[in-house]
């Protein structure tokens, strides 16, 4: 038997979770997204409790308007430096 190779992408779970959210709200975003074209709409907190770790992560909804339709994009900035050892 001959095994096939796929590319296969996981989505990282807060980056999953806010997708859902927003998909569950689609009513409330349309809403906003109209007032604030191409902005911030707001932040949502995703919080995971594992077996052995508790992630805690801060991901902004972006609202991005192409050719008439509105979308929401999950995004994260990047940290900044780490100053606790200076």
């Amino acid at each position: 038997m001959r095994r096939k190779r796929t590319n296969i992408s996981f989505l990282w779970r807060p980056v999953a979770a806010s997708m859902a959210w927003c998909e569950h709200f689609d009513d409330y975003l349309k809403h906003v997204s109209s007032e604030v074209q191409n902005k911030c709409l707001g932040h949502i907190i995703s919080i995971y409790v594992g077996f052995t770790e508790i992630e805690i992560t801060k991901i902004e909804i972006l609202s991005h308007e192409h050719e008439g339709n509105n979308y929401y994009i999950p995004a994260r900035k990047r940290p900044l430096k780490n100053n606790l050892y200076q």
